[in-house]
């Protein structure tokens, strides 16, 4: 059970986390979000939402905090 729990931990941070830096960049683009944050409305010219742009640096920062929240998650949880 306890597996499960982490597992399920790592996709919510995962997802939530994609979907807070899509939110803000969709922002700092001058548009509106919605779904999410994976859909971005009226954003200006050249706008790639932030989870189908190829950066290193961004996708090992989520898979770095997503697993701090595991971890953090599985410290608490009892044996």
């Amino acid at each position: 059970m306890k597996k499960v729990i982490l597992i399920t931990a790592y996709a919510f941070a995962f997802v939530f986390l994609i979907s807070f830096f899509s939110i803000d960049a969709c922002m700092d683009a001058g548009g509106a979000w919605s779904d999410f944050g994976f859909t971005c409305h009226n954003p200006r010219e050249n706008f790639v939402p932030q989870y189908m742009r190829p950066a290193p640096v961004f996708w090992g920062l989520v898979v770095f905090l997503s697993s701090m929240f595991t971890l953090l998650v599985n410290k608490i949880i009892p044996k």
